[in-house]
């Protein structure tokens, strides 16, 4: 009877390949992060402008929490309504769109999929 083996060893750095994945994975939250405020600007109601103007991300570099804001007080109110008027989200409806369009892009991009 004739046997065949086959044997192979390969070094796997456990440490640096956990390394090497959180930095793309904070680097695909900044990017995702960035299209959710292009989104929140597309969609902001506009009336002098100042609310789009002022939606950001911060940090703007790799990090562990990533928020887009909006640097207006009123911006809230905006998004959910008051009883004097109607909402008109922003936010919301720009993660769901970043979420649903972008984040599978961003993944394929940072082989994080």
């Amino acid at each position: 009877m004739t046997e065949l083996s086959l044997s192979m060893e390969v070094e796997f750095d456990q440490a640096k390949q956990e390394q090497v994945l959180k930095k793309r994975a904070k680097k695909a939250l900044l990017e995702l992060m960035l299209a959710v405020e292009g989104h929140a600007k597309r969609l902001s109601p506009v009336d002098t402008g100042r609310l789009r103007a002022s939606i950001h991300t911060e940090p703007l570099r790799p990090a562990k929490k990533i928020s887009v804001k909006d640097g207006v007080d009123y911006g809230v109110y905006q998004e959910y309504g008051t009883y004097k008027m109607k909402p008109q989200p922003f936010m919301r409806p720009a993660k769901s769109i970043a979420l649903k369009v972008d984040l599978p892009k961003i993944l394929k991009k940072h082989k994080l999929k």
